[in-house]
């Protein structure tokens, strides 16, 4: 299922890369650019005056129709570390595909167009994984609005053995009490062996608009033999009201199903079918946020099985932001004689 979902797509990626030079470097750092221009010189300088400097750039022009690729490859002519691939426009997940397959680093990171890094953001990442034996290294990050910051602050610390075991069995896509996990599920703020990435790449659908980088994620954690986090907030992840977080929930449907019907299927080839109910709890949480983000005309009818979900998901326990959300579900979608 997952494997030929990718292959075609491997195949365009082949006969972009065949005469492409690759140099070998530390770490590669892969950038999905698409209509970004504004961005882009400060999103790039800040990587490019790392004080690590034994990383290539490779940024994959997603089909901008805006002179953000004609920048890129500008830019490419002033340094050689970076590499430029011009593709038709594919999404962020087929970009990113684009872009490990390209990659000649031991070590994979990824940098949105739009976002900053601190100078030390790979050196961090690439120390923490060389002193710990670590196949991924995640640094603290901010959120940055327009008019503020909020911090990330999960624990710091590596996890090998039973301790890593017992943070995916605590985290994993909720808790045993239906508590959201605090896991920071995306690629942004990580690095990764590449042999990691490449082993788990199927689990990166590049039909889905969004959430797309969590099944990758969930798929590599599940795989690691040593996660370790450091503490300095070296990303900051910039929220624009034209970037794809701030979006209206246009698919989001769509997405959910999608990734509720991946995720399983994914746990189940991990050996952790048994955790499958956690997916359930975060589709049933996903539509109370639709919900309540959404008007009233854009919210669809749900298939029988998710309404079956629904009837099942009332009647179990949980924490009072799960009780919230079930009640949010329930009053929208059941009728008044099921929801007594």
């Amino acid at each position: 299922m997952f494997e030929a979902a990718q292959a075609c797509l491997f195949r365009v990626c082949a006969v972009s890369f065949m005469k492409m030079e690759k140099t070998m470097s530390a770490i590669s750092v892969i950038m999905p650019v698409y209509n970004t221009q504004q961005y882009l010189n400060r999103s790039i300088h800040s990587l490019m005056e790392q004080s690590l400097t034994d990383f290539e750039l490779i940024l994959v022009n997603d089909g901008s129709v805006d002179y953000s690729v004609l920048y890129c490859k500008a830019l490419a002519k002033r340094d050689r570390r970076i590499r430029v691939f011009d593709l038709p426009h594919g999404g962020i997940a087929a970009a990113r595909i684009a872009g490990i397959a390209a990659a000649s680093g031991d070590y994979v990171s990824f940098v949105d167009s739009d976002d900053l890094v601190e100078k030390d953001f790979l050196l961090h990442l690439y120390q923490a994984v060389r002193a710990e034996g670590a196949d991924i290294s995640m640094c603290q990050f901010v959120w940055e609005y327009a008019d503020q910051s909020n911090v990330s602050s999960f624990p710091n610390g590596t996890y090998r053995g039973s301790g890593l075991r017992k943070l995916i069995l605590s985290d994993l896509f909720c808790n045993s009490d239906r508590t959201p996990g605090k896991m920071p599920l995306f690629l942004w703020n990580k690095l990764f062996e590449r042999t990691l990435l490449l082993d788990n790449l199927k689990y990166l659908d590049y039909r889905m608009a969004a959430e797309e980088d969590m099944l990758l994620f969930y798929a590599c954690l599940l795989s690691s033999k040593c996660f370790t986090v450091v503490g300095d907030h070296d990303y900051h992840y910039c929220i624009r009201k034209n970037s794809t977080v701030s979006k209206g929930r246009a698919g989001a449907f769509d997405v959910m199903l999608r990734f509720r019907y991946l995720a399983k299927a994914m746990l189940a080839k991990k050996g952790f079918a048994d955790l499958d109910y956690r997916v359930d709890a975060k589709t049933l949480y996903q539509i109370a946020a639709i919900i309540k983000q959404s008007r009233k005309e854009e919210i669809p009818p749900l298939p029988e099985e998710l309404m079956d979900l629904i009837r099942e998901q009332a009647k179990a326990d949980g924490c009072d932001q799960w009780r919230e959300a079930v009640k949010t579900v329930t009053n929208y979608y059941l009728p008044k004689e099921e929801n007594k």
